[in-house]
């Protein structure tokens, strides 16, 4: 029998937007009990530190709100878990382009170094295995990234087909987040073994004011796999609505 994966798709953990479907995805663990949870990605927004920030946002206050929120959304998930006593799933933390904005802000602003880093959002008290931005975390036969990049620029995989794509560049089976929209494929090698590929979507529930119209295309909800082994799984898309209802 395989284990059970729940995809926790990226989440956008914001100091302006309430944290409750946190508290709901807790529960959904706690009910599901999967062998392994895995955060693809970006579960922190960190607005403070987009490309037009500057130092003075950061002196501001603005830095410590959007890890707070984070920190907090952390929380709710490890209260709901901590409840049931039973035995705690392993936890995969893939950091995203948001998760790594602090070190890529120091970067610009050496300055900083020592004061803000991506390790303010992974205290050691949540108990998450971390992987580095882009370095896949390969759990079961799934190598899980944020995304996965191809051609001589080593763009984000996208377009049309993005899990289709992300499998014959990668050759296993692949998942990852990154684009808020919600893609699966199943495809057959050369040797009669399937490869998987999925693109898990978004877990927000607000309108996200950079996004604009795109906000009404983003796929909202949280990926299980049951029966993995070996790159290959049973899976089930849960929408936040749906979420929403059963744990509000």
């Amino acid at each position: 029998m395989g284990k059970t994966h729940l995809v926790i798709p990226d989440s956008h953990a914001h100091p302006d937007h309430p944290n409750d479907r946190f508290t709901w995805l807790g529960k959904l663990i706690a009910d599901v009990k999967p062998d392994v949870v895995i955060d693809i990605g970006d579960m922190a927004d960190m607005a403070s530190l987009c490309d037009h920030a500057t130092a003075a946002e950061i002196e501001g206050g603005r830095y410590r709100r959007d890890v707070d929120a984070a920190l907090d959304a952390e929380e709710r998930i490890e209260h709901e878990i901590r409840k049931t006593k039973k035995k705690r799933p392993r936890k995969v933390k893939c950091l995203g382009n948001h998760d790594v904005r602090a070190d890529r802000f120091v970067e610009r602003n050496p300055r900083f170094a020592g004061v803000i880093s991506k390790d303010d959002l992974c205290p050691k008290d949540f108990k998450w295995e971390v992987h580095d931005f882009l370095e896949p975390a390969r759990v079961d036969g799934i190598a899980y990234a944020h995304y996965f990049v191809s051609g001589v620029m080593q763009r984000p995989i996208g377009g049309i087909n993005p899990a289709r794509k992300q499998v014959l560049s990668a050759m296993e089976s692949c998942t990852s987040g990154h684009s808020h929209l919600f893609d699966y494929a199943c495809l057959g090698g050369n040797t009669g073994k399937k490869y998987m590929g999925a693109v898990v979507g978004c877990y927000v529930d607000y309108a996200a004011g950079y996004a604009g119209v795109a906000n009404a295309l983003w796929d909202r909800g949280v990926l299980i796999k049951r029966n993995v082994e070996n790159g290959i799984y049973e899976h089930q898309w849960i929408s936040i609505d749906t979420i929403r209802k059963e744990y509000s």
